[in-house]
């Protein structure tokens, strides 16, 4: 039951970051100073590199099962965050 919710509020979690991006890109074209075009090829390098990623990571939830490689990408994201 625990773990469900865990998998579930990651999924919230990551779901928002992805949302809140549309949110955000005005504020980062003013402060950048970038021009839509510019911020387009940002946005989809994103966005390309999380879809074709997803792939590799799809198969690693298959052969890992979902909590643990779900349980290490929250352990490596908050790692890398806490090091900014």
């Amino acid at each position: 039951m625990v773990g469900s919710f865990l998998l579930w509020t990651g999924c919230i979690t990551n779901a928002m970051d992805r949302g809140s991006l549309g949110v955000a890109a005005p504020y980062i074209m003013k402060d950048l100073g970038l021009n839509p075009a510019l911020m387009g090829v940002v946005l989809s390098s994103f966005f390309w590199t999380y879809t074709v990623m997803n792939i590799p990571a799809g198969l690693l939830a298959d052969k890992l099962g979902a909590k643990t490689v779900l349980g290490w990408s929250a352990f490596i994201w908050s790692f890398l965050t806490s090091l900014s």
